[in-house]
């Protein structure tokens, strides 16, 4: 379990707006333009590689090489938050950001939240299971989507629970569900089940707290 500091004080409400210290960000395209979700792609391609290739010592040689000349290629356009389409392009798997998982959200509607998506070779832990490190993510992920769903625009998670119930497979079609359990002003309480097929792999529980004007 995690707990945001001061999460105690972050409950008291004192009349606030809704979007707390966030600026306002300008819609990004839905794809990032029309390279980008095919960028996305090629970069998780390369994280589960680099993560699972055992080449000569020559290979890596001229690997990190190119590595090194696209990372020069990027560089000049390093932007700020808010500005680069990762993170923001809503139609691609995990917003186009490399550090979400490559989820697909099927349902959004107040008060429930679903996605489907697989835990890739970059998530696993050992033996073949996904890392247990990164259930917490996925579900902190569609935590934010199902609070901003039920009317809470701008939240930060107080404390997020994560009961593991069975092994979590690679490379397979997962499902999961999140849902508000209850809402008391600034306060959402949501809920949420990993699922393969109708096998529960874990389940979660969180609270989030909608931010005061000065809280970053």
């Amino acid at each position: 379990m995690t707990r945001a500091t001061g999460a105690d004080d972050a409950v008291r409400d004192d009349g606030d707006t809704p979007r707390g210290g966030f600026p306002v960000f300008s819609a990004a395209p839905e794809d990032g333009g029309p390279h980008f979700g095919r960028f996305v792609a090629a970069m998780r391609d390369l994280q589960d590689l680099a993560v699972s290739a055992a080449p000569e010592p020559e290979v890596f040689g001229a690997a990190a090489d190119k590595a090194e000349e696209l990372a020069a290629m990027l560089r000049p356009y390093a932007a700020e938050e808010g500005k680069s389409p990762a993170n923001r392009s809503v139609g691609l798997p995990g917003r186009g950001s490399l550090l979400m998982l490559p989820w697909t959200l099927t349902g959004l509607e107040p008060g429930r939240v679903t996605a489907s998506g697989v835990f890739r070779r970059y998530h696993l832990g050992g033996n073949g299971a996904a890392h247990g490190g990164v259930l917490p993510l996925l579900f902190d992920d569609v935590f934010g989507m199902v609070t901003h769903a039920q009317g809470q625009p701008v939240s930060r998670t107080a404390y997020l629970t994560v009961n593991y119930r069975n092994v979590t497979p690679l490379d397979k079609e997962l499902t999961v569900e999140a849902t508000v359990d209850s809402a008391d002003g600034r306060k959402t309480y949501v809920s949420g089940r990993l699922w393969d097929g109708g096998t529960l792999l874990a389940d979660a529980d969180a609270l989030m707290v909608r931010l005061r004007p000065w809280q970053p």
